[in-house]
């Protein structure tokens, strides 16, 4: 058939999982990557993900339509994903703000009736 290529034949490598939590992947290779490998991981792609190989940044990107995939420089052994968010950070801040808000507005009413008492 015209147009269709084969697929690579897979890399003697092996990989385990060092971390994990939600957020944050640390993912150990057996054996140093070879040049223009890729790393599949079963992890929902979404933007923000940043990779890290041996320290170093690498690209990610959608792979398998829905998983994320980590380009790896030759030599890589140690690899991690971390998620930023710039609006989960956001919401977060906000919501820290609104609970102080909150226990502030709380303790004023609190003080507000001991003094109509007294």
């Amino acid at each position: 058939a015209q147009g269709v290529q084969s697929l690579p034949a897979p890399l003697s490598l092996t990989t385990s999982v060092q971390h994990y939590e939600p957020g944050r992947v640390q993912i150990a290779l057996s054996n140093p990557a070879p040049a223009g490998s890729s790393l599949i991981v079963s992890e929902n792609f979404y933007p923000g993900w940043v990779a890290t190989a041996d320290g170093r940044a690498v690209r990610t990107g959608r792979a398998d339509y829905t998983l994320i995939g980590v380009e790896l420089p030759q030599g890589a052994r140690n690899i991690e994903l971390r998620f930023t968010s710039p609006a989960y950070q956001r919401g977060k801040m906000i919501t820290w703000i609104a609970i102080v808000l909150g226990i502030l507005m709380l303790g004023a009413g609190v003080w507000r009736d001991r003094r109509i008492l007294a």
